[in-house]
């Protein structure tokens, strides 16, 4: 018999693990009568302490999670990717306890915090002070333990004038700055976060940045998103489902790449994306290898590189079209390392103009960027290549530092500006 189950460890732990994934698969069904027979039958078997029966599917279930297993040590945050509908929230879900796998095993270590619905946990009816207590409540403290925290919860939501107020008369960014900071005020071992970091502006952003950066000692992050700017920010490594089964797990530009290949391609592959050479370092990329080959597209900086602001930046593409190529145009940006990219330039709207290549032709390129504009820093080079609006290549090269011996600045890019005074 299949034994399906959700460990919650106090002990201390043996290994450094906070979640141990092994061998999960759940399925559910597509009718209402399927899914309230299954419903029946599992809360039968949990109530008199049998493990549930054999995993076989009937004519109206399929599998939302096939033969997962991975490890999170503690510390380490964890960016779950794929298109809607592969099962990311369901394995959050199985992590949390929401719901029990159908076959494997999940064990967790220490208290779950989590920050997956909205509305999850709340009480509309009462105001934001006894919600806090709620939280507190179950998250197993006394009415003392948590009414310690709630300056602090109060104070990094930023709500202390609206203590008294129902939530009902919250805003949905007030509810969400609430929910977030009483997630990581409850100190737990583990986060879950799913699709809800989008907290507040900009400047809200980075203060729950630095707060979930600042629980990376004691506690773990798992983290579903869309928001390709949130695995860069938050995770150190990714995991990518596609149809309920893992695909890859590693590297997050190697698993950001996958997953553009998959909406271009409608699918993804482990292992099929293409890496190319730049300075004997590897960078992951999309490659659309119907259209181009022998694609290689590299700096002139690497990663222990430090350039002195002025100094020119030259990046170069090599590729060879399969096909026939009518309106070719190269593209490079520049992104500040965590955010949106800052500078951009494409090759078709200056004197190079869009190009026209023959199948089977070879192309080589350069483009010279003047890096006079931007301010100390870490940026991240990217490049592209399309063919109208079809794009062929895109991927991220390697990380490029400049200083600079200013002792003043602000911002990632400097304003070229005239200043008059009197």
């Amino acid at each position: 018999m299949n034994k399906a189950s959700h460990k919650l460890e106090t002990r201390p732990p043996i290994s450094n693990n906070v979640v141990e994934v092994k061998g999960v698969w759940k399925k559910f069904s597509k009718t209402r009568s399927g899914a309230r027979r299954n419903m029946l039958s599992k809360t039968g078997r949990a109530f008199f302490g049998l493990q549930p029966g054999e995993t076989i599917l009937r004519e109206d279930e399929f599998w939302a999670v096939q033969d997962l297993s991975f490890e999170l040590q503690r510390g380490k945050t964890l960016g779950i990717l794929g298109l809607n509908g592969a099962g990311k929230t369901t394995v959050l879900n199985m992590i949390g306890g929401m719901m029990l796998p159908d076959k494997g095993q999940i064990t967790t270590v220490g208290a779950i915090g989590a920050l997956m619905n909205l509305a999850a946990g709340f009480q509309p009816s009462l105001s934001a002070y006894e919600n806090i207590l709620i939280g507190g409540a179950v998250r197993g403290w006394s009415m003392e333990e948590t009414e310690k925290r709630v300056p602090d919860i109060i104070s990094f939501a930023e709500l202390g004038e609206h203590l008294s107020r129902r939530l009902a008369d919250f805003s949905a960014g007030m509810r969400l700055r609430l929910a977030f900071s009483i997630a990581v005020h409850m100190q737990p071992d583990l986060l879950l976060i799913d699709e809800v970091l989008a907290v507040g502006d900009h400047r809200f952003r980075a203060k729950c940045q630095e707060k979930i950066n600042s629980m990376r000692e004691d506690a773990s992050v798992i983290i579903v998103s869309h928001s390709v700017r949130d695995i860069r920010e938050y995770c150190d490594e990714c995991l990518l489902i596609k149809d309920g089964v893992p695909v890859f797990k590693g590297d997050v530009e190697e698993g950001l790449s996958l997953l553009l290949e998959s909406y271009h391609k409608g699918s993804i592959s482990a292992g099929s994306v293409t890496k190319a050479p730049v300075e004997n370092k590897p960078v992951a990329a999309f490659i659309s290898e119907t259209d181009l080959e022998d694609a290689v597209v590299s700096s002139s900086k690497n990663k222990a590189d430090k350039s002195e602001r002025g100094r020119e930046l030259v990046v170069n593409y090599f590729f060879k079209t399969i096909t026939e190529c009518d309106a070719l145009t190269l593209g490079v940006a520049i992104r500040s390392i965590g955010s949106d990219p800052i500078l951009s330039g494409i090759s078709s709207i200056n004197e190079m103009g869009e190009l026209h290549a023959n199948a089977g032709q070879k192309i080589s390129a350069e483009v010279v960027i003047d890096t006079s504009v931007l301010n100390p820093g870490r940026y991240s080079i990217e490049a592209v290549i399309a063919n109208a609006d079809k794009i062929l290549f895109q991927g991220s090269l390697d990380t490029y530092e400049v200083f600079t011996n200013e002792e003043f600045t602000w911002g990632p890019v400097a304003l070229t500006a005239k200043w008059q005074v009197g």
